[in-house]
C-alpha cells in the first residue's frame, strides 16, 4: 500500500507542478488524471469497506471477550457449587 501511495503522490506532484506553472494539460495527462481520481475513489470506497469490517471485526471480539469473562464467571460459580457438593456428601457419608 505504501508503495502505491508514493506513486500516486509523485504522479499528483507532477500535475500539481503542471498546473503550478500554468502549463497545459495534453489529452494525455487528462486521461491520467481521469484514470488517478477514478483509482483513488476506488481506493477511498475499499478503505471504508476495510474500515467497515474492522469495526465489526473489533466489536465481535469485544462480544467474544465479554463471553470468554462470562464463562470463566460461571465456571467459577459452578466449580464452588461441585465443591459445595463434594463436602455435603463427605459429610453425609461421615455423620
Amino acid at each position: 500500500m505504501d508503495d502505491l501511495l508514493k506513486e500516486v503522490k509523485e504522479i499528483v506532484d507532477y500535475f500539481v507542478y503542471k498546473l503550478a506553472r500554468n502549463a497545459e494539460l495534453t489529452e494525455k495527462d487528462r486521461e491520467i488524471l481521469i484514470k488517478l481520481i477514478l483509482e483513488f475513489e476506488k481506493l477511498v470506497a475499499d478503505q471504508i469497506k476495510i474500515n467497515e469490517n474492522l469495526k465489526r471485526l473489533e466489536e465481535g471480539l469485544a462480544k467474544y471477550e465479554n463471553d470468554y469473562r462470562e464463562l470463566g464467571k460461571r465456571a467459577k460459580e459452578l466449580e464452588e457449587r461441585v465443591r459445595n457438593l463434594e463436602r455435603l456428601i463427605f459429610q453425609q457419608k461421615y455423620n
